[in-house]
């Protein structure tokens, strides 16, 4: 009798536990699975929350470095609330993949497509401009213009056959709103901010003037006979030719440039402030989910961060030289930091070599061998140069390469072999927009072509403690001070304002040397602690950002009411948060709802709407 009641018990043991770790890993439970389909509404959803994809070659040397203008599109973007990913041009071709987004950015500008008629955005087919007409059409917003497809592939000019560009013998001139001509605009200044521009994004009202001929695609009939709005216009005197058009076009949008220059930044030969290019994209942002249009009430975005952290902050350490200070190092700053990244060159030694309460809080990543220049080795001896894991072994997620030493062949296979993200490419926007201080997606390019990788680029600062420390024998309280005013100066200048992901990168050897030396690092964690940011191992971050990438917002809305459904296949929504923004008042009352979701309330007009762990929630809000 006993054995039969221990086996009953242990069976119900058992499936207690089975409950709990399915309800751990993410898996949403049936009963929340049907709480959410019975509330659904019967009818498809009015919208879904739009995503945005940059049309971006690699700059510089093809290895995942991006053009100023890119970087300020990607992160004033995902600032705004909108989803964003850098792709190659074959998504013009792929209609599956093209439709997984509702905004395309597409400059033609040098830097962001080369000139080269392999990659330049100015060579696209008929069948492209027909699968991009009808993309608009069905609602996608397309922001373009300057020479964009103009020629086709095998480098024929269009405007050869026709004194202007339209529909006719250029499937998007329905899109555009008017037929193009070229026109000499010697003489004409570029004017922003004119009487018939509104919203007011740009702040100067001229930007630029031509002073020798310049022949530039323009509207070929008066537009005020066509609808389009105008955002801008050349002048001559009294003569007025507009430079920037909005055009609506069946369900969608397609906003065209003259020059692109007016969305690169002034520091680097554009022609607008980073504040002007922000405001575009924030406009951009609010079209796109129809908010432009006042009757349409909320607004909602998807905040960057883990239930709408302020910011990210990721500690890591490379573990190169001696390891004599390496475990008393990483207990200190764990003191501060729930989680930290180590790159170690032997990482499954240094995992057996910690101690397993070490080992529980932190995430160990691969350290390239090598402080060779890596930049044209071929595949087998990038494959004996570096560490390779063993056959099967899933638990390394990320690399980082020794100083600005990178690999075609290296960041090709590490992407084949399931690495989730890179962690090399240095950010500095105290002098330029030397990387993303946002996670982004690597492009590499070759003479063959450019094209998009899985894998995450999770940048780390330009300067480390080597930068400080490495020269230096002693005490080191000067450098100590001079390292500590850096990781502050970055934090409170660049990453917390600007609500992005500080990558913080030490070595024990001159990190970890003294409490000296480690006090700035200690400090900077202290600071982000105070100022509610996000601390994390890169895994993390990686994976959180992914999941934000393949998360869907489906909203049903009526005169008082929206619902809003949050899902993500079979990946955990845990800490994907929500930002409702009412145009007036808002006050919560019993009849609110959230399911596997929090509803939480930040001031009169804005509500965060939280998911729990699961795959999918909803909520209904009254207003």
């Amino acid at each position: 009798m006993r054995s039969t009641l221990f086996q009953f018990n242990r069976c119900a043991i058992t499936c207690l536990l089975l409950l709990c770790l399915m309800l751990y890993s993410g898996c949403s439970s049936p009963s929340i699975e049907n709480g959410i389909k019975n509330k659904l509404p019967a009818r498809n959803p009015d919208k879904v929350l739009p995503k945005a994809a940059i049309l971006a070659t690699s700059d510089g040397d093809g290895l995942g470095t991006f053009s100023d203008g890119v970087v300020l599109a990607y992160e004033a973007l995902n600032r705004a609330g909108i989803t964003t990913c850098i792709c190659d041009r074959t998504i013009l071709s792929n209609k599956s993949r093209l439709d997984q987004y509702n905004i395309l950015i597409a400059s033609t500008l040098f830097g962001y497509h080369d000139a080269d008629q392999r990659f330049s955005l100015t060579f696209i087919d008929d069948d492209q401009l027909d699968l991009l007409s009808n993309w608009i059409h069905e609602g996608g917003v397309l922001v373009a213009g300057e020479n964009f497809g103009r020629n086709t592939r095998s480098g024929h000019d269009r405007l050869v056959d026709t004194p202007e560009l339209n529909s006719e013998y250029w499937i998007l001139g329905n899109a555009v709103g008017v037929p193009l001509i070229e026109k000499n605009l010697d003489g004409y200044s570029l004017h922003m901010n004119s009487e018939a521009t509104n919203p007011k994004i740009w702040k100067e009202k001229e930007k630029y003037s031509f002073d020798k001929p310049e022949w530039i695609l323009v509207p070929a009939v008066d537009v005020n006979t066509t609808g389009v709005r105008v955002l801008g216009e050349w002048r001559e005197i009294d003569k007025k030719i507009p430079a920037v058009w909005e055009n609506s076009y069946g369900s969608g949008r397609m906003l065209y440039f003259t020059t692109f220059r007016l969305l690169h930044p002034s520091l680097d030969g554009g022609l607008s402030t980073p504040d002007e290019i922000e405001n575009f994209y924030k406009y951009l942002a609010d079209i796109s989910s129809g908010t432009a249009k006042e009757s349409l009430n909320p607004r909602i975005s998807v905040s960057p961060w883990f239930e709408n952290h302020p910011a990210a902050l990721a500690v890591t350490l490379n573990c190169t030289g001696e390891e004599e200070n390496l475990e008393r190092t990483i207990r200190s700053l764990l003191e501060d930091a729930p989680s930290i990244t180590i790159f170690s060159n032997q990482p499954e030694i240094l995992s057996q070599r910690l101690p397993e309460d070490l080992l529980n809080n932190i995430e160990i990543a691969s350290l390239s061998k090598s402080n060779e220049k890596l930049d044209r080795i071929d595949t087998q001896l990038a494959k004996e140069t570096i560490h390779w894991l063993p056959a099967g072994d899933t638990s390394i997620k990320g690399f980082r390469f020794p100083r600005l030493s990178r690999s075609h062949q290296i960041l090709q296979y590490i992407n084949q072999s399931g690495y989730t993200y890179d962690s090399s490419l240095p950010v500095n926007h105290q002098d330029y927009y030397g990387g993303s201080i946002y996670p982004v997606n690597l492009m590499l390019s070759e003479q063959d072509g450019s094209w998009s990788l899985n894998l995450m680029e999770l940048g780390p600062i330009y300067r480390d403690d080597w930068s400080f420390y490495g020269d230096v024998s002693g005490y080191k309280i000067q450098e100590a001070a001079m390292y500590r005013k850096f990781l502050l100066d970055s934090w409170n200048e660049i990453f917390l304002p600007q609500g992005g992901l500080m990558v913080q990168i030490g070595d024990p050897e001159f990190e970890g040397e003294s409490e000296v030396t480690l006090e700035p690092v200690k400090t900077l964690i202290e600071k982000a602690v105070s100022d509610n940011a996000w601390i994390t191992d890169l895994s993390t971050v990686a994976n959180f950002w992914k999941m934000k990438e393949n998360a869907n917002v489906s909203i049903w809305q009526t005169d008082n009411k929206v619902q809003i459904l949050v899902s993500a296949g079979d990946q955990n929504l845990e800490g994907l948060t929500l930002t409702v923004t009412f145009s007036e008042e808002w006050s919560s009352d019993k009849s609110e709802t959230a399911i596997n979701g929090l509803i939480r309330k930040e001031s009169d007009f804005n509500v965060n709407l939280i998911s729990k762990s699961g795959n999918q929630s909803f909520y209904s809000l009254n207003y």
